[in-house]
Parts: structure tokens; C-alpha cells; sequence
């Protein structure tokens, strides 16, 4: 797993990961008060970790075609393995925005 989050690239994993601790954390926040405004939170919070997953992809993807601009030719293995390893932070967001979906449904009735 260590590998894979290595492979899905430092800038865009971490702050995923920083999202996910933040939806955690506001989430308990909420058990223990009554304040419905952390449910906003949450929910800006998952679709942002979704948008910043697809961005991460994008990214990626985009600096990909631009060293297979530079080096030209390329095996189709080595294509499919870089679109591969784009998609790790594309699952991650989702995963996020899932995990998120799901504290918004465990509402405690007050």
C-alpha cells in the first residue's frame, strides 16, 4: 500500500491524505456537538478531496505526454503502466469523497 501512495505522487497524496484527516476530524467534532454546519464541511470537503483526485490524474497524465513528446516512440506497455499509476489519485479522491458520503449518512439524530 506504502508503495502505491509513494507511486500516486507526494503533492497530490498528501493533500488528499490531509483532507481525509480533516473529514475524520470534523466528523467527531460533530458527534460531540450539535452544530449542523460540519456536515457542509464535510460534504465541501469530499467533493473537493474528488476534484483535487481528477486534478492529480490530469496532472500527471500531463506531464507524461509531454516526456513522451520529448523522447518520442514509446512501447505500449509503458503507456499503460504510466495511465496505471495517473489513476492512483483518481481512486484515492473517490475513496475520500465515498468515506465522506458515508460520515454524512451516519447522522446522529439529535
Amino acid at each position: 500500500m506504502l508503495d502505491i501512495y509513494r507511486q500516486g505522487g507526494g503533492l497530490f497524496m498528501n493533500m488528499l491524505t490531509l483532507l481525509l484527516i480533516l473529514i475524520i476530524v470534523f466528523f467527531l467534532i460533530r458527534l460531540m456537538t450539535s452544530d449542523e454546519k460540519w456536515y457542509d464541511v464535510i460534504n465541501s470537503l469530499g467533493i473537493m478531496a474528488l476534484a483535487l483526485g481528477v486534478l492529480g490524474q490530469l496532472v500527471g497524465l500531463f506531464t507524461a505526454m509531454q516526456q513522451l513528446e520529448a523522447v518520442g516512440g514509446i512501447s505500449p506497455a509503458i503507456l499503460a503502466a504510466g495511465f496505471k499509476v495517473s489513476m492512483i489519485t483518481t481512486i484515492y479522491g473517490l475513496i475520500i469523497f465515498i468515506i465522506s458520503k458515508l460520515f454524512l449518512i451516519l447522522k446522529p439524530r439529535d
